[in-house]
């Protein structure tokens, strides 16, 4: 395969992520876990949405 040729060329790329937005926002960093779920890493513990959840995650 020439990847020089696919880059100049251009190619499609889907990504199905996760919205960051609220972990970030309360100071989280996002990130998933071994299952690829969803997890807001704060500072006391990790959550589901973000740090100030009551729900814990738990592995």
């Amino acid at each position: 395969m020439d990847y020089i040729e696919l880059l100049k060329n251009g190619f499609s790329l889907e990504w199905t992520g996760i919205n960051c937005v609220e972990c970030q926002l309360s100071i989280g960093r996002c990130g998933s876990d071994e299952n690829n779920d969803a997890v807001c890493f704060c500072p006391d513990r990790p959550h589901t949405k973000h740090c100030k959840d009551s729900e814990a995650k738990n592995d």
